[in-house]
């Protein structure tokens, strides 16, 4: 996972903390561009991406050659596995655009039994829930989870691409952006995030990378995110802060 790599000592004197180290393979959550480039760099040359889901196994690889070039994405589509971007009727959609991700191979079951002993027939195309989008050269850049996608006025925002601009900031180590429920425009975009930054940077920082209906509308300061199960950041639980606490609350930033 990204977040125990984070936890690694850092080598001494420029060089590799693991130098022979064949392959490290990250999984779990998307590795940030600045994450991976730093990965490569200072723990391992052999640092690969993987990006899987637990009901139909990989679906892209970013290897190693590909980290300096491509550290946004999760890579190509893995060996054997073919990958879609689709709108809500299905239909492929143009390169860059985001929509469904869904993907068919070998892991991928075409039959499904549910608790009544009920089977489900599939035609091979898994939706793993996730929001992607494909360029040209078939590199993949996930806009996050269906589930979290933000609606604000009636446009849609996607919280990986604030996140991802947030933490760009150097003094932010871990951020964090969900929707709340807000009256008149349905969503707000409320953000989390560890490390030691002012709001002013925050603010300044979205000014100069983010349209407006993009910018958050409340910050939060946390000591760390908190987690699932799985090591992933709970969002759940950070709109049920968000919700609890309102815009003025001592986590705020």
């Amino acid at each position: 996972m990204p977040t125990l790599l984070v936890r690694l000592p850092a080598a001494r004197g420029g060089a590799l903390l693991l130098p022979r180290l064949r392959r490290l393979i990250v999984s779990g959550e998307p590795m940030a561009a600045d994450e991976a480039r730093q990965f490569r760099s200072t723990i391992s040359v052999g640092l690969m991406g993987y990006y899987a889901s637990s009901e139909g196994g990989g679906i892209s690889v970013l290897d190693s050659d590909d980290v300096a070039a491509h550290a946004d994405s999760v890579g190509r589509a893995a060996h054997g596995v073919e990958v879609e971007i689709v709108n809500e009727a299905g239909h492929t959609v143009t390169p860059g655009t985001v929509g469904q991700l869904r993907y068919r191979g070998p892991g991928v079951t075409l039959r499904t039994v549910d608790a009544d002993g009920d089977v489900t027939e599939s035609d091979g195309w898994f939706y793993p829930g996730d929001l992607a989008s494909r360029d040209a050269n078939g590199y993949l850049r996930l806009a996050g989870r269906s589930k979290d996608l933000i609606v604000r006025g009636g446009v849609n925002i996607y919280p990986a691409e604030i996140e991802h601009r947030i933490a760009e900031l150097p003094a932010v180590h871990e951020v964090a952006v969900v929707g709340v429920a807000a009256p008149e425009r349905g969503e707000a975009v409320h953000a989390f995030v560890v490390g030691d930054v002012t709001e002013a940077d925050l603010q300044a920082h979205c000014r100069t990378h983010l349209a407006p209906y993009k910018r958050p509308e409340a910050w939060h300061r946390l000591e760390t995110l908190p987690r699932t199960k799985a090591d992933k950041t709970d969002r759940a639980r950070l709109r049920a802060l968000a919700e609890t606490n309102g815009t003025d609350t001592g986590d705020r930033a």
